[in-house]
């Protein structure tokens, strides 16, 4: 998707694909108005706030790096 006037927090569909994040979200609050913006990977359900989740999700990286850390020693 792209806009004249992109948000600085916005993730290109590339990044999206890549990293399995999507985002940014956005919630209301019970008024309608927008409350703030998050960040959802798409494999374990982690959702954040901070946008550097668009860089990748932690807890995926670390459940890859257990299952193939094992078979090391």
């Amino acid at each position: 998707m792209s806009t004249d006037c992109p948000l600085s927090q916005e993730a290109t569909e590339s990044e999206h694909r890549t990293q399995n994040v999507t985002g940014p979200h956005r919630a209301y609050d019970d008024h309608g108005r927008l409350d703030h913006r998050y960040w959802r990977c798409e494999r374990c359900g982690f959702e954040s706030v901070d946008p550097r989740l668009r860089g990748g999700c932690f807890r995926c990286t670390a459940a890859q790096a257990d299952e193939g850390g094992g078979d090391a020693d």
